[in-house]
């Protein structure tokens, strides 16, 4: 037996923790326990002339618990072709000198807002070399079931609509800048197989 789940991905070249929970919400309508992003989804129901009961996505979006057991329906996702160095860094495959410049400034940065013991282990740490670890930049939306087409061209062309929406913020403090690059279908699948049998024996 197998059950099959579905993931929409958005890429961008930005940190997706900063917007994938409004970005989510201005493309489906969905939000999770949190509620983060509800003026977003109220947005959605707005320029798509629809309500929450008619909502498209309702049946086919499905919730995931985060690391804190918050359900959500969508969550960062990691992105080909880039890598973090985990100080705050995110690059494309073949910027590894970039990198590598960045990862010592920030950690002489870092140290030295520390004692200075502290700003000999951080002196120490830039100059080894760093560990790439995944970037995420994209941005993961949960379906229970396939998207139809017609959903997918709605999430397509709300997703490039989220940028402009965040880049034009009205308070200045709440502009962001999020570059699409593209999109994915993921899909999820769980195997179960059976390894073993026992007949029931009747004395």
């Amino acid at each position: 037996m197998s059950e099959e789940k579905w993931i929409f991905v958005v890429d961008t070249e930005q940190y997706a923790g900063n917007f994938e929970r409004d970005m989510c919400a201005f493309m489906t309508g969905m939000t999770g326990d949190c509620g983060v992003g509800g003026e977003e989804a109220q947005l959605f129901l707005e320029q798509t002339d629809t309500t929450e009961d008619e909502n498209p996505f309702e049946n086919f979006v499905t919730l995931k618990p985060d690391e804190h057991g918050c359900a959500r329906p969508t969550a960062m996702w990691d992105t080909p072709g880039w890598f973090s160095t985990g100080m705050g860094g995110q690059f494309k495959d073949g910027q590894e000198e970039e990198a590598k410049a960045h990862y010592i400034k920030e950690c002489l940065d870092y140290g030295a807002k520390h004692d200075k013991t502290n700003q000999k282990r951080w002196k120490k740490t830039s100059e080894e070399p760093f560990n790439k670890s995944h970037a995420s930049l994209s941005v993961a939306i949960f379906f229970e079931k396939k998207p139809t087409e017609e959903l997918v061209d709605i999430m397509i062309k709300r997703a490039k609509g989220y940028a402009e929406y965040a880049r034009n913020a009205e308070e200045e403090w709440d502009r962001k800048e999020v570059t699409v690059t593209g999109f994915r279908l993921l899909k999820e699948e769980t195997i179960q197989t059976t390894e073993a049998r026992w007949i029931a024996e009747y004395t």
